[in-house]
Formats: C-alpha cells, sequence, structure tokens
C-alpha cells in the first residue's frame, strides 16, 4: 500500500476510488487486485478486504475462455496498449455465484505498469435487449431496428419478404423512408421524431402506404417502440391490404344497396304520382282533341255556309239589277246587311282558327306530360313490357341509322358487336330507348366531338363478381357496352347519375330523367347496370341482360286501316268516369259500337247480356274488385275468341309480376293520343286478316 500512495497523488485515491458511483480497480502487472473502491463491493459482494493484495481478478470472471482472452489483453496491453481493446464486455461472477454482464474500460497509467479499470454492470441492458431480439425474430411481423439517422440497423425475415430486399442490402445500408409513400412521408417523419422526444405525446400506431421493391404499394399499420436507455426504436409493420380491400369492397356493397334502396323508394314514389297523373292526362288529351276535332269542323262548316250565302247573294244582286227604285235600294239593302254577316263568320272562323292552335297547345303540352311520366314509370320499373326472344346486335344494326341521323356529325359511332351473340327476353323499344338515352348522355359528354363505341359480348359472371356487385347473380349474360371518350364524371355525380330529375346540364336544357329511365328499364329486364368513369378520361356504361332459351320469332304480319275507322263492337271498361265517358264518345266518333262499363261485375253483365258479338275488350288493369286481367278471363269464357287491349297508367298486377304481361297480350300506357289508340285497336282488330 505504502508502495501505491507513493505512485498516487491521495486526491486521486480518495476522489476516483472513495466518491465514485461506478465499480473501480487498479490492477497489477500480475493481474492483482491492489484497489477497488465501494462501489466495486456492491457490484462483486466481496469486501476490499478480501481482494486488495490477496486476489487476482481471475477471481470475478465467470467463463474461461473470456478469462484466457481477457489475459491476452492484458499482456499485450502492456507491450503496447494499442494492441488490446480498451472496452469490452465479460460476464462477471459474484461472491454468491451470481453472473452478471460487464462493460469494461481499461487503461495503463502513465509511467506506471498498473492498470485503472472501470466497470459497468449492463445486466438489465443486456436482458433487454435479449428480450427484444427474442420479440425481434420471432414476432412475425415484418420489423426493424432504427437509427435516429433513420438508417435500417437491423432487420428480420419478415421485412426482408415484404420488403423486397435482402436482410444484407437492408442493415446500415437502407432508410425506412425509401419505403414510405411520398404523400404519407412527412406525416411519418413527425410520428417518429415525436417519439423519440416523448413517446406519450405521439400515437403508437399509425398507417401508411408501403412501396416495395417492385412498385407494389401495400397498406400497413406500424408500431414504433422506443428502446429504453437507447436512441434506437423497434418498426413493427402489420400489412392490412386484403382488409382494407375487403373493407373497401363491403363500403362499395353497402352503398351500392343504399343507392338501390333511395331508388327504390323515389321509383315507388314516382310510380305513384305517374299513374294519377297518366289518368288526368288521359283525360285531358282525349277532350282537347275531341274539341279540336269539332272545331275544325265547326270551322269548315262556316267556310261553306259562307260559300253557299255568298252564292246566293250573287244571284240575288244579279236578279236586282234588272230592277228600280225601290226595289233597287231594297236589295242594296239587303245585300249590305248580308256581307257585313259575311265578315261576321270570317272573323269566327278566324277565331276557330285561334283557338284550335290553343287547343293545339294543349295537346302538345299533354303529350310532353305524357312523356314525361312515361319516363318516371320506366325508371319506377312498372312499364308494362312486351318481352319476346331478341338477337341485340339486330336490334343495334336495325337501330344504327336513326342513332346517327340523330348523333351530331362530328361523334364517330362505333359499332364492335360479338359474333355467336346470344338471345336475350326484352322489350325491342325499349332496348333501343336505352341505347337512345345512353348515346345521347355520351353526346353531351363530347360538345368538342369524340368517339362513341357500343360494344356487346357474352359474359360467363362468376360468384366473385356477384358477390362484389349487389343485386348480380352467377350466370350467363349479353353485356351492353356504350362508351363514350367525353369529359367523364366524378365519384360524386357518378353517386347520383341514376337519381331522377338530376342533371349536370344547364336549367331547361334536360329533364334529368334520361339516365333514370335506363336504369328503370334494365332493371325492369331484371338486368343489371355498371358505371365507369373518370374525370378527364371519357365514361362506360356495362349493362348486363339474362340470356334466354327462347329462339328469336322470324316475323310477324301487321296491318292497318289508315283512316282507323270501323264499324266492329267494342266493351270499354274503366272505373274512372271522365276517361271512361272520353272513351266511349271517341270510339263512337269513329263508328263503332260502344257499350261501357265502370267495374267487372258490370262488364260481364253486358257480355253475358249482349245480343252483339263482342268484338274487343278495352279495359283498365287496375280496378275495384276484379282487375282487367281476371275480368278479360271471364269474359273469354263467355265470348272465346274476343281480342282485348289493356290500357292503364299504373298497372298494379305489373308489380306483382315485375311488369310483365303474357306474350301475345295488348298494352297502352295513358295517356295517348286519339290517333296512336285508334291505330292499336284497328291493329287488334286486324291481325285476324293474317291468320
Amino acid at each position: 500500500m505504502a508502495e501505491i500512495e507513493k505512485q498516487l497523488p491521495e486526491s486521486i485515491y480518495r476522489d476516483f476510488f472513495e466518491s465514485a458511483r461506478f465499480p473501480m480497480l487498479l490492477i497489477d502487472e500480475d493481474r492483482t487486485i491492489l484497489l477497488c473502491n465501494k462501489a466495486f463491493e456492491n457490484l462483486s459482494g466481496y469486501s476490499r478486504y478480501e481482494l486488495e493484495g490477496k486476489r487476482k481478478w481471475d477471481i470475478i470472471v465467470a467463463l474461461n475462455d473470456e478469462l484466457e482472452r481477457m489475459i491476452n489483453f492484458h499482456i499485450k496491453r502492456r507491450i503496447d496498449p494499442t494492441l488490446a481493446p480498451g472496452e469490452y464486455e465479460f460476464k462477471l461472477k459474484d461472491a454468491s455465484g451470481n453472473v452478471k454482464d460487464i462493460a469494461l474500460n481499461i487503461n495503463m497509467l502513465p509511467g506506471t505498469k498498473m492498470s485503472l479499470a472501470f466497470l459497468q454492470d449492463i445486466t438489465e441492458k443486456k436482458q433487454t435487449e435479449t428480450w427484444y431480439k427474442a420479440v425481434f425474430e420471432n414476432t412475425g411481423l415484418p420489423s426493424i431496428i432504427i437509427a435516429p439517422d433513420t438508417t435500417i440497423v437491423k432487420a428480420n425475415t419478415e421485412w426482408a419478404l415484404l420488403s423486397g430486399y435482402s436482410i444484407e442490402e437492408n442493415e446500415g445500408k437502407l432508410s425506412w423512408t425509401q419505403f414510405v409513400d411520398k404523400d404519407d412521408l412527412e406525416k411519418m417523419k413527425k410520428y417518429h421524431q415525436a417519439r423519440r422526444d416523448d413517446a406519450s405525446s405521439a400515437p403508437r400506431k399509425y398507417e401508411f402506404k408501403f412501396i416495395r421493391r417492385n412498385g407494389e404499394v401495400r397498406n400497413i399499420i406500424n408500431s414504433v417502440t422506443m428502446i429504453p436507455d437507447s436512441p434506437y426504436s423497434i418498426a413493427s409493420l402489420m400489412d392490412i391490404t386484403d382488409l382494407r380491400e375487403a373493407e373497401a369492397e363491403r363500403k362499395k356493397l353497402e352503398d351500392q344497396l343504399q343507392q338501390a334502396r333511395k331508388l327504390e323508394s323515389i321509383g315507388q314514389l314516382a310510380g305513384g304520382v305517374a299513374h294519377d297523373f297518366n289518368n288526368m292526362l288521359a283525360a285531358i288529351l282525349g277532350y282537347s282533341q275531341m274539341v279540336q276535332i269539332k272545331l275544325k269542323n265547326l270551322a269548315a262548316s262556316l267556310a261553306n255556309k259562307k260559300g253557299e250565302i255568298a252564292q246566293t247573294l250573287d244571284n240575288l244582286w244579279k236578279d236586282g239589277e234588272s230592277s228600280t227604285g225601290r226595289r233597287e235600294s231594297f236589295f242594296g239593302n239587303v245585300i249590305s246587311s248580308m256581307m257585313d254577316f259575311l265578315d261576321k263568320i270570317d272573323l269566327e272562323i278566324e277565331n276557330l282558327k285561334s283557338s284550335d292552335e290553343m287547343i293545339d297547345e294543349v295537346i302538345k303540352a299533354s303529350k310532353r306530360a305524357g312523356e314525361l311520366t312515361k319516363q318516371l314509370l320506366a325508371f319506377a320499373r312498372k312499364q308494362t313490357l312486351e318481352l319476346k326472344p331478341i338477337n341485340i346486335n339486330s336490334v343495334i344494326e336495325n337501330f344504327e341509322k336513326m342513332l346517327r341521323r340523330t348523333i351530331r356529325e362530328n361523334i364517330q359511332i362505333e359499332l364492335h358487336l360479338s359474333e355467336g351473340i346470344e338471345t336475350i327476353e326484352a322489350d325491342t323499344g325499349q332496348i333501343e330507348q336505352v341505347i337512345l338515352n345512353l348515346a345521347l348522355n355520351g353526346q353531351d359528354a363530347m360538345p368538342d366531338g369524340g368517339k362513341l363505341i357500343i360494344r356487346t359480348e357474352n359474359k360467363m359472371l362468376d360468384s366473385s363478381y356477384a358477390n362484389s356487385h349487389e343485386g348480380v347473380f352467377p350466370g350467363r349474360y349479353v353485356m351492353l357496352e356504350i362508351s363514350d371518350t367525353g369529359v367523364g364524371m366524378d365519384k360524386d355525380i357518378q353517386s347520383k347519375i341514376f337519381e331522377p330529375f338530376f342533371t349536370t346540364k344547364e336549367k331547361g336544357m334536360g329533364t334529368g330523367l334520361g339516365l333514370a329511365t335506363v336504369y328503370g328499364i334494365v332493371k325492369q329486364h331484371a338486368g343489371s347496370i355498371w358505371l365507369y368513369s373518370e374525370k378527364g378520361k371519357g365514361t362506360s356504361f356495362h349493362i348486363y341482360f339474362p340470356i334466354s332459351a327462347k329462339k328469336v320469332n322470324s316475323g310477324e304480319c301487321l296491318l292497318y286501316d289508315i283512316n282507323n275507322y270501323g264499324t266492329e263492337t267494342i266493351l270499354v271498361v274503366e272505373d274512372q268516369e271522365q276517361v271512361r265517358k272520353m272513351t266511349s264518345v271517341m270510339l263512337r266518333q269513329k263508328g263503332y259500337k260502344v257499350f261501357d262499363a265502370a267495374t267487372g261485375d258490370e262488364a260481364l253483365k253486358i257480355a253475358s247480356s249482349c245480343r252483339e258479338k263482342i268484338d274487343l275488350v278495352i279495359t283498365d288493369v287496375v280496378m275495384p274488385g276484379m282487375n282487367g286481367k281476371e275480368l278479360y278471363n271471364e269474359i273469354a269464357k263467355i265470348i272465346p275468341d274476343v281480342d282485348v287491349l289493356f290500357v292503364s297508367g299504373y298497372p298494379m298486377e305489373i308489380i306483382s309480376h315485375h311488369g310483365i304481361l303474357e306474350e301475345g297480350l295488348n298494352f297502352l300506357s295513358k295517356p295517348v293520343t286519339i290517333d296512336d289508340f285508334t291505330k292499336k285497336i284497328r291493329d287488334i282488330l286486324d291481325k285476324k286478316k293474317c291468320l
């Protein structure tokens, strides 16, 4: 000890050995412990009296291989301090036999043969590191250890698989920032920094888009944990791409279902309004046309009478030329008065013509209103369809000329019709309406011209497609695709595009019923329609019609009486009094013999007791008690070969049967013009001539 005190100033002894909080040793050249402080006593469990000058530090080294390594370092350090590391770790065995992890810092004291060693107990740190390593390697999640400068210090196998880079390519070479989508990068940097500054102030988990080596984008939830007493952090990732896609698919289906329900509710309302409105329009249109006919007949009659009177006056004037005196004066006064009367007739004729023009405007307005209600009924899926097997390619080819006349010349129309197209069961007129409405919609989207493409194709829709599209069932379909190269539409417009009265046009430029009508027609054909559009990249409508096993009919025989007059006997059954009276008067004016009834029971009594053969029954579909179809079935038992024409604004049985009449039955939708009505009657009555 005296030798030590000679070589070491007292201040160093006291300051570095007695007051130090960390364990310290002074070691002689033969590894004997010369001095130890209180902190080392606490660490080792030995007292200084057991160690100082008596024991070598070999006693505290737990592992033989580490002892050999440390002795080798000690020998080299004495020869040249640069030949051995000044810092390393070893396992210390204390007086009780407990093993501890120690970090050692040892240096030769200048001018002496002694070494000064500083020890730090890193057992807890090592245990933590071991735990983190076990978690890191066995978590099953892609994980990395990140340095403060964002470098990836360590990566596990799962991370390598996710990133597309090997572990060797990751560790010490790549930054985690290069895997983050640019839109998420700043947010991620802020989160990481916040976790370092104050872990409690930032969320442990957050979502971002991960860019793999091959450019694939994955949705990731990232969990960041700071390693205690370390500037490093561990990031563990969970790939939730499939989950997000499933959520998006579910949200898509929920939106589709909500939209379908909303359109269904609107359709029910629109259908009810259209039905009542059609009944009123039927009376307005019918009576207006009859008044117009009477006005024209009256004007013609007055013109004829005027001609007769003028001729009579001319004869009187000639007779009066040979007379003189009072007789000449008398004829002059009479003729003058009659000429004034003729002028009044001219005025009345002009008034009648003016009234005729006003009635004509009423008729035009009624027809426009009727078209509006037809569109509403189409949207509501309450039109009556006359279904028959059709080849949709033939429908498109026959409709092409009319379509080209309708669409502007600066729009190129292309047809891509698949060969061997399957048969579908549809109403040809309604399919043409769908094509026209979508073509006009495409035209509006291409103000500067463009391309309109109509395509057909046989399609097999599998369960995967059906599961992701509300209301679709797996099976074989015919697809009708109508696309344009126009301005496209954003998601907000797409969500409303099939709603009635929704339009992007300026006020007065459209009713907003074109696409709503398309939607209703497609749904009424048990089909589905899907919209694909992007702003600035055009729009494409895909319509799927279920195929039919029926064969397409070769042709039909149609005969029309150009005058629309007849002498047959007709039974009119209508519960609306105004419509019934108007229909009866109109038919009688056309030469038909008419019986009318307000109810089914009343009509059956007429059919049973009528001495004359009834050729045609014209009946409303929906009536109190017995409906039109039931009535016709009963009358057919009495008069087996009687024909029928169903007329209605809102056929209730169509709802229960999805709006479909049996093939071969005749139907007209209210309101209908006198000309169309009487043509339809003649068509029905004359069909027997084709047999």
